[in-house]
Formats: C-alpha cells, sequence, structure tokens
C-alpha cells in the first residue's frame, strides 16, 4: 500500500447495509437506468491513524445458487427467469408484482463447481442468480427450498448465511480486522467542501482536489466517511496467496512477521497424516463387498444417466409460500428471451487474446497527467459486484481505443473455479507495479513520483505542506507486491477502540422500579475509554450529569471534579448525546444495558418527544420506536451494543448476576448496595447520602469496565471476530453453527465447493443418528485405589483427519449401493445421504481402482474416500485449526512477559480449540443443523468405539477412568498410566491421542458425570485439587450451604473416613443456626413463561413481582434468589395445608430480612436438600444418614448453647443465675461488634457516621455479620431489659 489518501486501511467494527438509489459509484453493468434501490454495504471502522471512518461500498448484489444439471445455458436462463417470476407473483405486495422479473434479477452467471455434499470427481454446472433487493432474494431462496423438499432439482446453494457474513466470505474480510481499499473518494462536511476541493477532517491541514471528493451527501457525524467500490477491496486479490483457511493464514503471516523481528523461527505446520493399514476385520468383508459391487457396475455401465431438466413446469401450487394466489404463468406474460437475458457463460473469452499481446512495458511508460488521476464524477458506470468476481470492469476504459482495452474473462477471478483456471498472461506484472486504472481511461502506476501526485493537494501553507509530504514519502520494497497493504509491528493489536459506559438513577418516589414514561433521570454516569483494548485502568473522560435541584443550596459542597450540573432533565438528555456524538464511541456498555442503562435513556426520549436514534447513531438516521431496544432491535447504527450481565452469565456460573453479587466473586472487591427504593428517593434524603449515592453511581460505572477486563471480553471477542470471520457481536451471541458455517464456506471457497442448503422438511425427513457417543455407566463405590484418568485428546476432529471423514469424500452406504446394482436399470442412483438425496456420476467411482487402498468404510457401513483419492474439506479445516492451535501454544511460552500479547494469543487457541471441538455437532444436529449429515456423524462416533478396547470403571465420551487395584503407590499410578497412554496410541491410527490426564485418589463414583476425588496432575504435586463434576457441591441449582457442607464431609471423608466425616456432619448441623444467613439463599434460572399448572418459586416471584409493574419482572435469563421460611404458627395450630407447602413459604431475600418474626426453615434445607445429596455417597457404603442422625437440631439457650427443653424468656423462672450475669456481656459483645462492622463498612461506603444507608449486598461477608449481629442484639435486648429493672 501507498501512503497516498486515494487509499485507506480501515479496522472492520462494524458492518451492515442500507438500500439507497444507484449513484455513480454503484456498480451495475446493465439495467443502467434502473429505477429502484440497491443496497450498499456499509463498514463502520477505526483508520490506521485511529481515526473514526464510516465507508459506503457499492456494487455488492445478494445472489443464490443453483445446479442446471446437462440442460443448456440458455435454456436454464430462460426457466430461472420463470420460476423466479412465479415465485414473485405470489408476494402480496402489488408493486413487487407488477415490475418485470428483470427489474428484480440482475443477472444469472454460470460457473463449474462441486458440490460439497457427496463425492464428485467432475465439475458441473451451477446458476448464479443476483438479485437486487436481499429480502426479495431470500424470499426467491425460501420458496425454491420449500420446493426442494418434493423436487431435488429446486436445491438452492449458499443461500443460508446472511448477506453481510456472504459478503465476508467472498471478498476475503474478518470481523474486528483489517479491510485495505485501493480507491476511495471522501464526503467531506459541509463547511470543509470549496471550489477547488474538500477536507476529509475538519482538523486536516490539506485540501483535496475534486478527483478525490465523492458526489454523495455525507451522513456522518464525526471522522472520515468514503465511498469506494467492490474493485478496491484489496483484501479479495489476496485471496489466491492464502495457502490454509483464510482466517487460519493470517494468523500465520502474523507470527512469522513477529518471528521474523526476533529473530527466531516458527515452529512448522504440523501434517496430521491419514490412518494407513489400520483396517478391522469388519471393514475387510465390507471393502470385498463394496469391490464386487463396483465389479458389477463396470459391467452395467454403457448407458447414459441424464439429469434432469429443471424447468418451471415442475413447480406445484402448494409449494409456494402464498397458497392463494395463482401460480400459472398466462401467455401474454412476458418471459425474456435468451437474446435479451444478461448470460455470463464461463466459455466467454472475449479479449483474451488481445490480453495476451498487449505490451507492458509500453503501457508503464504511458504519461498520465495527474489531473486525469480521478474518477469523473458524473459518470461512472460499474460493474457488477462480483459476488462479484467480475473483472472486465477494466473496460470502462475509451472503447475507441482498443489497445488500451484489458479485458478479463467474467469468470478468471471466480471464486468458484479460479483454482482451475490458468491465470491471464500479464495478470502478475499489472498488479505488481500497481495499477490503477481510472474511468477517463488512464493507467496509474503506483511507481509514480509521489512528489507530482501530492502536487494537486492543496495546504494552508508551506512549511505543513513539507511537513506532510515527509510523513507521506514512501520506501520501495522491491521484493514485495506494491498493492499489498504492509502493516506495521502491532497490527495485531485492537488499537483505538472506543468504549462508553453509562449507568444512571431516576426519581420514582421509593418505587421498586422506574418507569420511563413518568420518572426522570436524576443522575447520569459516563465514562470513556479511547483505547478500551489496551489502556482500561482509568477512563479517558467521565462525567456525571446531576439535577441541580438535588444539590440547590450545596452547589459549593460537592467537591467532585468529575460532577457536572445541569438545569433539568432535558439538559442532561441533550448534553449526554452530545457527547455521544462529539467522542463516538465504537461500543456502549451498561450493565443492564435494556432496562436500566442506555435502554431507559432511548425510552425517556422516546416519552419526551426527543429524536434520540438518530443522534446516538454514528450516522443520520431515520427514528423507530417500533421495536423494543432491549431486544436488540433498535440500535443506534454504527455501534456496538454490550449487555454486561448477559456476557458474564455465559463467561461464569455464579449463583446470582446481581451487580454487586459479580464484582464480589469476580473482583474480589466490595461495593455498597443501596436499596433501588433509597436510590429513587433522592430528594427526601439529606445532603451527605444523595452525595454518597452519586458516588455509589459513578464508582458503579467504573466497575463495568473493570469487569469486561477481567473476563477479557473485548479482546477475546475481537479475536473469535477475526479467527471466524464474523463481526464482533455475532462472536457473542451466535451459536457454534454460525461459527463453523462461516469458516467451511471460506473453506469451499478456496476449494471449489458449493454447500447445499437444507431446509426444516428436508432435516426432519432424515434418518436419526445408529450411534451415540460413549457412555459407560461407571461402576459405582468409593475408590481408595489410584484411578487413572485418561483421555482422548481432540478424539472426533482426530476420527475426521484419521479416515477423512466429510461430506465431499461420502458416498453413501453399501446396502443402498447393492439394491442399485441389484436392479439395476430399473432406476436412477439416487442415495440418501444426511438431510438431502445424493446422486454421484457413476463414472467418477467406477474409475477408481484398488478398492482397499483408496476407500474406508466405517463400522456402520457409511462408505468414504481416502486422502489419496481427495481430501476432505473438514479435515482439512481441522489438521489447519490443530496446528494452528499448536502453534499459538508454543509461541505463546515465549510470549509470557507480554501480558497483551500473550492474552491475544490465548483468546485465539480458545477460540480455535472451541471450534474445533463443535465441528462433529455441525454434522450431528438433525434438528438445528444447516448442513447435518448422519453418515459423516455415524461414522465419527462408531470409529471411536472400535478404537476404543479398555475395561474401565467409567468412561465419558472421550475420556476413560482405569482402576489400579492393590497396594499402589502414586510413582507405579503416574507409571503404568503412561505406559497405556502410550500403548493405546499407537494401537490406533494417527493423529488419534490418548493423554494421561491425571490420577484421583481417593476418588467417589455415582452415576454417568458425576464424580469427585483429589486429583494429582504429576508427580512432584503434593497437595491435591479437590475435583468435583456434576454433584451438588459444584451445582447451582441449590443453596450454598449444601455444596459447602457437602464438600468439606467429602474432604475429611477423603483424608480420614466415614465415620469421621458423619461426626463432622452432625456437630454442624446441632449448630445450623449459626451458618450465615446468605448460605441458605437458594437461586434458580429465571426462563420466562410457565405452563398454568406449574408450581415452581420462580413462577410465585414473577406473579408477585407482575402485580408491581411489568419492568419489575426478572429479566429472562436472571437468577430468581428466594429463602424457605418456617410456617406460621397459627397456620401449624390450625393445619391450613396450603400454607404449610414449601411454595407458600417461598420469599424473597429483601422481604425476609425486613421481616424480623420470619424463620429459615431449616428442616426443610436439611431433609429435603442437604441429605438427599450426603445420602447418595453414604448409600454406597449402605449407611443411611437418615437413620445415623435422627436429631439434627435442638433448642438452646441462649446464652450458654446447652439443652434445653423450653426456650429462654424474659417471663421464665427456671433460668440458671450465671444465664442472666452472662446476658449483659453477650449484649455489649454484640453491640461492640456492631461498632467493629461499621468501620469495616466505612472502608466501602465512606463517611459512615454521615452516610449509614441500609446495604443489601448479601455476596458481602461483612453484611453477613450485619445479619448475625443484629439478630444477636434483637435477642439479648429483651433480656437485657428484664436484668435491668431486677437489678
Amino acid at each position: 500500500m501507498t501512503n497516498n489518501l486515494t487509499s485507506i486501511s480501515i479496522r472492520n467494527v462494524v458492518c451492515d447495509y442500507y438500500m439507497d438509489w444507484p449513484c455513480s459509484y454503484t456498480k451495475l453493468k446493465i439495467n443502467k437506468n434502473i429505477k429502484q434501490k440497491v443496497p450498499v454495504i456499509r463498514m463502520f471502522g477505526i483508520s490506521k491513524e485511529g481515526h473514526k471512518c464510516i465507508g459506503h461500498i457499492h456494487g455488492v448484489l445478494p445472489y443464490i445458487i443453483l445446479k442446471i444439471g446437462s440442460i443448456s445455458q440458455s435454456q436454464a436462463t430462460t426457466n430461472i427467469y420463470e420460476i423466479c417470476k412465479k415465485i414473485i407473483n405470489t408476494n402480496k405486495n402489488q408493486w413487487i408484482r407488477d415490475k418485470d422479473i428483470t427489474e428484480h434479477i440482475y443477472k444469472v452467471k454460470f460457473f463449474e463447481s462441486r458440490s460439497i455434499y457427496g463425492y464428485y470427481n467432475s465439475m458441473e454446472t451451477f446458476a448464479k442468480i443476483y438479485f437486487y433487493n436481499p429480502i426479495l432474494c431470500n424470499m426467491v431462496f425460501l420458496s425454491l427450498q420449500k420446493m426442494s423438499d418434493d423436487n431435488f432439482d429446486f436445491q438452492p446453494y449458499n443461500g443460508t448465511m446472511p448477506f453481510i457474513n456472504r459478503f465476508f466470505v467472498d471478498y476475503n474480510i474478518f470481523g474486528m480486522d483489517i479491510v485495505d481499499f485501493e480507491k476511495v473518494y471522501y464526503r467531506p462536511e459541509k463547511d470543509c467542501l470549496y471550489k477547488d476541493g474538500g477536507k476529509r477532517l475538519k482538523t486536516d491541514q490539506y485540501i483535496l482536489p475534486l478527483s478525490m471528493i465523492s458526489s454523495n451527501q455525507r451522513t456522518a457525524y464525526e471522522g472520515i466517511e468514503f465511498d469506494t467500490t467492490t474493485l478496491s477491496i484489496i483484501n479479495k486479490k489476496r485471496f489466491s496467496e492464502n495457502i490454509r483457511n483464510p482466517g487460519i493464514n493470517s494468523i500465520w503471516k502474523e507470527e512469522e512477521e513477529r518471528c521474523k523481528i526476533r529473530g527466531i523461527r516458527i515452529p512448522e505446520q504440523k501434517i496430521y497424516s491419514q490412518a494407513k493399514n489400520f483396517i478391522t476385520n469388519t471393514e475387510k468383508e465390507d471393502l470385498e463387498i463394496f469391490g464386487d459391487i463396483i465389479r458389477r457396475l463396470r459391467r452395467h455401465v454403457g448407458g447414459n444417466f441424464n439429469d434432469t431438466i429443471m424447468n418451471a413446469s415442475m413447480i406445484e401450487i402448494s409449494q409456494v409460500p402464498d397458497e392463494t394466489l395463482t401460480l400459472q404463468i398466462n401467455n401474454d406474460t412476458r418471459i425474456p428471451s435468451p437474446s435479451q437475458i444478461p448470460v455470463d457463460q464461463p466459455s466467454d473469452t472475449e479479449g483474451e487474446e488481445e490480453d495476451d499481446k498487449i505490451n507492458y512495458e509500453e503501457i508503464f511508460d504511458e504519461k498520465c497527467d495527474d489531473s486525469d488521476f480521478g474518477f469523473d464524477q458524473n459518470v461512472y458506470n460499474i460493474e457488477s459486484s462480483d459476488e462479484d468476481r467480475d473483472w472486465d470492469v477494466l473496460n470502462i476504459l475509451d472503447e475507441k481505443d482498443e489497445k488500451k482495452i484489458i479485458s478479463f474473462d467474467d469468470n478468471f477471478d471466480d471464486y468458484y473455479d479460479f483454482n482451475n483456471k490458468p491465470k491471464m498472461k500479464g495478470y502478475d506484472e499489472i498488479f505488481k507495479y500497481g495499477i490503477v486504472i481510472t474511468p477517463d481511461g488512464d493507467l496509474y502506476s503506483e511507481k509514480k513520483n509521489q512528489t507530482e501526485f501530492f502536487g494537486n493537494i492543496t495546504f494552508a501553507n508551506e512549511s505543513t505542506r513539507n511537513k506532510r509530504f515527509k510523513k507521506m514519502e514512501i520506501c520501495e520494497d522491491k521484493e514485495k507486491d506494491n498493492l499489498q497493504f504492509k502493516h506495521n509491528n502491532n497490527s495485531f493489536l485492537i488499537q483505538n477502540l472506543s468504549l462508553m459506559s453509562m449507568e444512571l438513577i431516576t426519581e420514582s418516589g421509593r418505587k421498586k422500579y422506574s418507569n420511563p414514561e413518568t420518572d426522570e433521570i436524576v443522575c447520569l454516569s459516563i465514562c470513556l475509554y479511547n483505547d478500551s483494548c489496551i489502556s482500561n485502568d482509568k477512563p479517558d473522560y467521565q462525567i456525571c450529569l446531576v439535577n441541580k435541584n438535588l444539590f440547590k443550596d450545596y452547589e459549593d459542597k460537592i467537591n467532585l471534579d468529575y460532577v457536572k450540573l445541569c438545569t433539568n432533565e432535558t439538559h442532561i438528555l441533550q448534553f449526554t448525546m452530545t457527547i455521544v456524538k462529539i467522542r463516538d464511541p465504537d461500543i456502549i456498555v451498561g450493565y443492564e444495558i435494556g432496562r436500566e442503562s442506555w435502554g431507559y435513556f432511548i425510552e425517556r426520549c422516546k416519552a419526551r418527544n426527543l429524536k434520540v436514534i438518530s443522534k446516538l447513531s454514528k450516522v443520520e438516521t431515520k427514528e423507530d420506536y417500533g421495536n423494543n431496544f432491549v431486544e436488540n432491535k433498535v440500535l443506534p447504527e454504527g455501534r456496538i451494543p454490550l449487555n454486561i450481565w448477559k456476557i458474564v452469565s455465559k463467561e461464569c456460573n455464579l449463583r446470582s448476576y446481581d451487580f454487586h453479587f459479580v464484582v464480589y466473586k469476580l473482583l474480589l472487591e466490595r461495593i455498597q448496595k443501596i436499596p433501588f427504593e433509597k436510590m429513587s428517593s433522592l430528594k427526601s434524603l439529606s445532603f451527605p447520602i444523595r452525595k454518597q449515592i452519586l458516588k455509589n453511581l459513578h464508582k458503579r460505572n467504573l466497575y463495568n469496565m473493570k469487569i469486561l477486563s477481567h473476563l477479557g471480553t473485548l479482546i477475546k471477542t475481537s479475536e473469535m471476530a477475526k479467527v471466524y470471520g464474523i463481526q464482533f457481536l455475532e462472536a457473542l451471541t451466535r451459536g457454534s453453527q454460525f461459527r463453523v458455517e462461516s469458516m467451511l464456506y471460506r473453506q469451499c471457497l478456496k476449494e471449489n465447493y458449493v454447500g447445499p442448503s437444507v431446509s426444516v422438511h428436508n432435516r426432519i425427513q432424515m434418518p436419526s443418528p445408529e450411534i451415540f457417543p460413549l457412555v459407560m455407566e461407571p461402576t459405582s463405590g468409593i475408590y481408595r485405589d489410584p484411578i487413572l484418568v485418561l483421555d482422548f485428546q481432540s478424539l472426533y476432529p482426530s476420527m475426521c483427519m484419521a479416515y477423512n471423514y466429510c461430506f465431499s469424500t461420502c458416498l453413501g452406504r453399501i446396502n443402498e449401493w447393492g439394491n442399485f446394482v441389484d436392479n439395476y436399470g430399473d432406476k436412477s442412483l439416487d442415495l440418501q445421504l444426511g438431510a438431502l438425496r445424493y446422486r454421484p456420476k457413476i463414472e467418477d467411482i467406477i474409475e477408481i481402482k484398488n478398492i482397499r487402498k483408496n476407500f474406508h468404510i466405517s463400522p456402520i457401513n457409511s462408505i468414504f474416500v481416502k486422502e489419496n483419492i481427495r481430501k476432505g474439506v473438514i479435515p482439512t479445516l481441522l489438521e489447519e485449526l490443530l496446528s494452528t492451535r499448536q502453534m499459538i501454544k508454543s509461541m505463546m511460552k515465549m510470549y509470557k512477559n507480554d501480558k497483551h500479547l500473550y492474552n491475544i494469543l490465548d483468546a485465539r487457541q480458545l477460540s480455535l480449540k472451541l471450534l474445533a471441538n463443535v465441528t462433529y455437532g455441525y454434522t450431528a444436529a438433525n434438528f438445528s443443523g444447516k448442513m447435518p449429515c448422519f453418515n459423516v456423524a455415524d461414522a465419527i462416533v462408531s470409529s471411536d468405539l472400535w478404537s476404543n478396547g479398555l475395561e474401565v470403571v467409567y468412561g465419558d465420551t472421550d475420556s476413560v477412568f482405569v482402576r489400579v487395584p492393590g497396594n499402589c503407590s502414586m510413582e507405579q499410578a503416574f507409571e503404568i498410566g503412561n505406559n497405556i497412554a502410550k500403548r493405546i496410541t499407537k494401537e490406533n491410527p494417527s493423529p488419534v491421542i490418548l493423554k494421561f490426564e491425571k490420577v484421583m485418589k481417593p476418588c467417589v463414583l455415582l452415576t454417568k458425570k458425576r464424580y469427585v476425588g483429589y486429583s494429582y496432575e504429576s508427580i512432584d504435586q503434593k497437595e491435591p485439587i479437590f475435583d468435583a463434576k456434576g454433584i451438588e457441591s459444584v451445582r447451582r441449582d441449590n443453596c450454598a450451604f449444601v455444596s459447602k457442607e457437602l464438600e468439606k464431609f467429602l474432604k475429611v471423608l477423603f483424608n480420614k473416613n466415614m465415620g469421621e466425616a458423619l461426626g463432622y456432619v452432625k456437630s454442624r448441623l446441632l449448630k445450623i443456626d449459626k451458618i450465615p444467613f446468605n448460605q441458605f439463599i437458594i437461586s434458580s434460572t429465571f426462563r420466562g413463561e410457565f405452563s398454568q399448572r406449574a408450581v415452581v418459586p420462580a413462577k410465585k416471584i414473577k406473579e408477585q413481582r407482575s402485580v408491581i409493574h411489568q419492568r419489575y419482572i426478572p429479566l429472562i435469563g436472571s437468577r430468581i434468589q428466594y429463602v424457605i421460611k418456617e410456617p406460621n404458627n397459627i397456620d401449624k395450630i390450625k393445619k391450613n395445608k396450603k400454607n404449610l407447602t414449601v411454595i407458600a413459604n417461598v420469599v424473597e431475600p429483601e422481604e425476609f430480612l425486613n421481616n424480623g418474626k420470619m424463620r429459615l426453615n431449616y428442616d426443610y434445607y436439611v431433609q429435603n436438600m442437604f441429605l438427599p445429596a450426603l445420602n447418595r455417597i453414604t448409600n454406597l457404603e449402605e449407611i443411611d444418614v437418615v437413620v445415623e442422625i435422627p436429631i439434627y437440631r435442638k433448642d438452646f439457650c441462649n446464652t450458654c448453647e446447652d439443652i434445653c427443653d423450653e426456650s429462654f424468656n424474659e417471663s421464665s423462672i427456671n433460668y440458671k443465675s450465671d444465664c442472666l450475669h452472662n446476658l449483659i456481656q453477650k449484649h455489649q459483645a454484640f453491640v461492640r461488634s456492631k461498632k467493629i462492622v461499621l468501620k469495616k463498612c466505612g472502608e466501602c461506603i465512606g463517611e459512615i457516621e454521615n452516610c449509614n444507608t441500609v446495604c443489601q449486598n448479601y455476596a458481602c461477608s461483612i453484611k453477613q455479620l450485619h445479619i448475625r449481629i443484629d439478630a444477636g442484639l434483637r435477642e439479648t435486648t429483651p433480656y437485657n431489659e428484664v436484668i435491668v429493672i431486677e437489678d
């Protein structure tokens, strides 16, 4: 890349599209005067200089792909237009139906490729149908997909990816990565536009010539805005250089650059060889049967197998979505004739011979003036998007001068077949010298004198010109392609990614919720981080906007630098929008962004009739309040919204996702939780408390960034977006299939495959998998002997690579081939492959010699070709993923001192690991998968079963637990484990590797996926690790009391014996009322909707809250907390069964603590929660805990703690005399403890004397001391009064 201003590199932060009328930059080859809107890609990014950028990319059109079979291209084109016309006629929109079909379809383009679904050796012809409107394109795709349920000839391909993701794949673009544009045209602001040019930015010291100024009006509020075309995307031109999957190839290139700088060698990519000579007896028999089938086919073959001709008459009325409309084509319906239809044919080589005769030296010596170096602003007719593989756009040269015309073949750079076609002569020479071709017909070489080019730029003064020019000088590197953009050494860093966090307080008058319709915003805190991925310790800008009416008489006493007093709420709202506009953040965050942060801000502006979406967006946009911000349907355009509690819920398994609980568990810091009713009634509070609440608000806002930084969310998600090739928000919100699909289609693009788009109906009709992952039920027991845990390293990916399992290598099953041969001539070869029909070409199969050498048959009789015939797409992808991850992990050891780089590499290796592990799920997703195939999924799992011949006490998918009986030392156990791993690895096909993971001693095996024990990962490890899975000590669907006490019981059991462990349990249960209150809080996930007959605590709490207000209902996915109280004494006496049930005694923690008369139902916690969990372990040694500990609680004297028959109170006359004297001391001790605890709270609150507000942070250990002390004070205060009277 040159440093001239005609080119630019930006980091792809957000990408979307909008519909606009065709302009001079819209790349349309025909229908130049079409009168309808076309899509324009809009990319929001950051330039290398740190400027915010918005690029409008013209010339990208949506498309769908169909296989046309053996019919002629002209006939196929006519049929396609007829089919699409019928489908579009079913649309309810009269305006769409009235348009001619040529006004919906841009063109039909043909290319050669292969379907990934099944083994095909020879190429087939496919048609790519370009539409003007993505929505209409999707409608036609869905109709064709539905029609394919009954007629496979209508099967669409490559249709499931969204329009933007398809654009990413086609043009080699990745989320959060650099996109290089060779030629751009800037949209200056109105006050920066002059007669002779304009400025990119207000701060620029130079004026660009009119040839570099866009004719379109500016829409961005801040930063650089430009127009460009798909021709200028250099990322696509680099695609042919990729020797690996594009997403993986960039990782290797980046690491090579770093290693070159450091003078070290990068680890070589590990090549996984396919399993050789590893054939079971069963497979030998199957191969002999298949060999016989092939020999019989060779004798039979002699006839022709014609493909079905796709025709519009195949459409049935029931196949089109709108059944109420007729689908018959009238005789007077105009269908374009083949001569009228734009068709791009692969055989069209017009101009190719002339290209070969071009004298490139003459071209390079041609003179072209700087004044001609620029596109004509008025006339610039651009070619269709390549989708866009059309390089004949170079025909925009002056057609009268034939010697200057360079006409590339339409399909020269078509991504489906460019690997199989020779490059046009002179192609490398053109790009070597950096040729830029203008609409005026000029050829401009980047080797031209740079000073001459910048002569057209007007500078404010000569010194500035010289200074700027020196910065723009270029050092040519003859060994590098000048069109390659050279990234600096820190290009891997996500720099200048700005983030803005917001939290607010409303005036709702002591309510438990805020209503944006009525409750105004009185305080609003904003924190901005200009470089959030690199420097996020302190905000670069922070402000707290406060309604000055709250501090009317105390304005001088606030003394907080970040506070700005505003006249009223309108001032707060408008000032906030101004800050967002000027500071221009890329990411906006809030802990609960929908209901309490930005979402509330937007809804409040809506209630005040203020235009907010347009003001918060990066560009001018129309207001739309039709959807809810909470559901991420209405977003400020160009900005990424992050809901922090949602991110935490995906990253961490916590009992609660309350802000204060998360801060305490993740950051190990305490922060005061002021009751919502208190915060929402600031006007009624004293000045010190108002100030404390204000500081608390701003402190909470600062913690938002701390949480994201602790989780590494920004770096991790950015790297995932770069590796998977998807957008930042998609990496957070979309599932594994979306990720696999992005990588898989890029690999298909590289290897010239197309992927069928399987319909829901076909998925339902697909046979169920016959083989499920092996889970051997454990031999339950308490083991004192060492248990060896061995794990197959990436088992399913290894099986894919070992046996070349893939869609593209599968030939179906032997029995179907046998049936076809037995009934040869009766019907065509039509096999069931996954969710679709597979029609292989028999000639492709019978020409393969040596069946045993070239085919593999899985244990469930599915046939696959081996790697020497064709390497599968999935094995290739997996090999690159695992080898790249191995390289990254080895390089991480060298960068331990560079924390930031280490975190980036760690995020990348995690991304690769996650993707490799979910590939099997992509093939096995029967009901939700986009390209499932039971043949591949069953083959992967069944091969695992055949490879594993060990006798184990437990087997869990890819892990085995081996018991070493006898008095075996830890050293011997490790030696045996290593020997087993080596032997099994040797016996299995490469690259299947069995790793010896750890020794567990002792160990408790309960049921499937439930075990616990002390684990040792190395022989040098002295202290064991408490390793539990699936049991109550690590589950969240109970309370902390059960988890902690069960863990302590197990530790005593492992360290001593069962008797000691049961003794510990008995002592704890006898003093259960001394356990902190927060350990009895039960949490469960709120699902949202419940059946009418459901009787669950979450439903009860929802109903109680919905009575108050809809905004008070818990958020879906959050965790509801509650406790179980004892029934009222009146209900016990009257035996009111309705009020004695568990559900009737479910209360929220706040309600329980506010009511001093309620008591926890310890009977329920012990009998229904703790003892069942304990019993599952003790029963392994035939011990019934309920029988062993029949008495788990007694009444105690409140002073001496001896068991007594009746409770001690002020009316009691049978009390010990020493107890009376101890009451005063106990009460005074509680008073002293209260003072100490309050001082401890001062570290969190501040001026505790003046700001002693209520705190509801139940995660805080100090809060638990408050609860215990307050309970003690309530118990001893009455007795203290009795004693005082007697004295």
